[in-house]
């Protein structure tokens, strides 16, 4: 029988295609890879056939799960999508379960600055022998020969807006979708458990800050593009975690036209990326896409507060650190066509080899290296439930969201759910059989090889047919 993996999608534009690459190679070695979300794993979690479960959250809560699945009897796995970009390297952890490496199998980081600020923090569960080194697939997906996965989007962008200036904002500490009138971040943080020493109120409180002026900052720009920046379009995509509605009613109410705000799922990210003249963000990975993809990133960095500064977007960018020179930047760049990205020093270029690992050789096969070597049993199959029939599943999911809105009338468990389908509104068969035909084809692997199938509501495998001998 077929090894079952695992993998998990909390944020659908950040990890799907990344996911989807890594079943492809993982099938091709003879695995039998799940996907879906971590809350559709874990409703289903009694009934699935034993595994290796990969996901990628390490809090408190998070790890929780993992142990539920541990007991089970599955072999558990964790990484961190934003493992490459934080603050120092004692803050790195302020949002782990500071016993997670007692609770899991091996951690997969994205490179050696990550792995060397996880063990400066002296963690329990031997790091030492579970960390491995391997990259990140998401970056794997953005060399040369991955490109023409966002062509199609690309080009629908440059129909639909033209040529524009891509912003990406990140403030979704302070601009989230708010569950309760009285939701506060960093209030919410402390009831959360997360404020557990010094460190995690100073940055906690200082990110707030920073935050909060970056975003008054860039607003100031906004209100006047029509009037600053007559020629070039401004494209604004609000973080998946952020409440779109805040900056659709800020683009009614300040009406400029050479603004645009664009929906949190429309078209991958990196496709706007690619469709942009340049980009400008603050703090974010979206940065580290654009130098990857070979765009001109600039680093918006209003708060002088060094320490809530990035390290890696600051090397791989041009920073700005007021609203007077981002302006000048900006018309300087529009005025002169210099849409290159930013020639790094030796130094930088070191520092973003020591921060991202493997970006010439690909995370993927190093990742499956290491689950080889663990020992599953895998002799046990899903099992069937009644909701395992999708339009019975469906049935329930309708009656639970009449019940939460009309009759208990939580609006918590209401602005939650809108929560949760902005960041992941969900996968279908034809978008996975799409991708995985598209990547098949970038990699010379026969696409009817590989069968898809949903085996229950949110859950897909990924297998590639078993050729029988005469």
């Amino acid at each position: 029988m077929k090894k079952r993996i695992y993998f998990t999608i909390e944020t659908k534009v950040r990890e799907f295609y990344s996911r989807i690459l890594f079943s492809i190679l993982a099938a091709e070695r003879g695995y039998s890879v799940v996907i879906g979300s971590r809350g559709h794993l874990f409703r289903f979690k009694d009934k699935l056939k034993k595994g290796i479960f990969l996901t990628n959250g390490n809090t408190i809560r998070l790890s929780y799960i993992s142990t539920i699945f541990k007991k089970l009897g599955f072999k558990i796995g964790h990484l961190d999508e934003e493992g490459a970009i934080t603050f120092d390297y004692e803050h790195h952890i302020w949002r782990y379960d500071f016993e997670l490496f007692k609770k899991i199998d091996f951690f997969f980081c994205g490179g050696e600055r990550e792995k060397k600020a996880l063990l400066s923090n002296s963690l329990v569960g031997n790091p030492e022998k579970k960390i491995i080194v391997t990259g990140n697939t998401r970056f794997d997906l953005l060399k040369e020969n991955f490109l023409k996965l966002y062509e199609c989007d690309q080009k629908k962008i440059k129909e639909k807006y033209g040529n524009f200036v891509l912003i990406t904002t990140k403030f979704n500490k302070i601009n989230a979708i708010k569950k309760t009138d009285s939701m506060d971040w960093f209030q919410d943080t402390i009831k959360s458990g997360y404020i557990r020493r010094d460190c995690d109120r100073y940055y906690a409180e200082e990110s707030v800050k920073s935050d909060t002026k970056t975003k008054k900052e860039l607003e100031n720009l906004l209100i006047n593009v029509d009037k600053n920046f007559p020629d070039i379009k401004f494209l604004l995509k609000p973080h998946p975690g952020e409440n779109y509605e805040y900056w659709n009613d800020f683009k009614n109410k300040n009406k400029q036209d050479n603004l645009v705000i664009v929906p949190v799922n429309e078209y991958h990210t990196n496709a706007f990326i690619l469709a942009c003249d340049f980009m400008i963000a603050s703090n974010c990975t979206t940065l580290l896409e654009a130098y990857l993809l070979k765009k001109l990133g600039i680093n918006f960095l209003p708060d002088d507060n060094t320490r809530v500064h990035y390290e890696l977007p600051k090397a791989i960018s041009i920073n700005c650190y007021s609203t007077n020179q981002l302006v000048k930047n900006i018309k300087s760049i529009h005025s002169l066509k210099k849409f290159s990205r930013k020639e790094l020093s030796v130094k930088e270029k070191d520092f973003l080899s020591f921060s991202i690992a493997d970006m010439n050789e690909g995370s993927v096969n190093k990742m499956l290296d290491h689950i080889e070597k663990l020992k599953v049993d895998d002799n046990t199959t899903d099992k069937f439930t009644i909701y395992s029939f999708l339009f019975i599943y469906k049935i329930k999911g309708f009656f639970i969201k009449i019940l939460n809105k009309y009759i208990r009338r939580d609006l918590y468990l209401q602005k939650r759910q809108e929560y949760t389908m902005q960041k992941n509104p969900g996968l279908t068969l034809s978008e996975i059989k799409t991708l995985k035909n598209t990547i098949c084809d970038l990699m010379n692997l026969e696409k009817k090889n590989f069968v898809i199938k949903l085996i229950m509501p949110g859950l897909f495998t990924i297998e590639k047919k078993i050729k029988y001998g005469l």
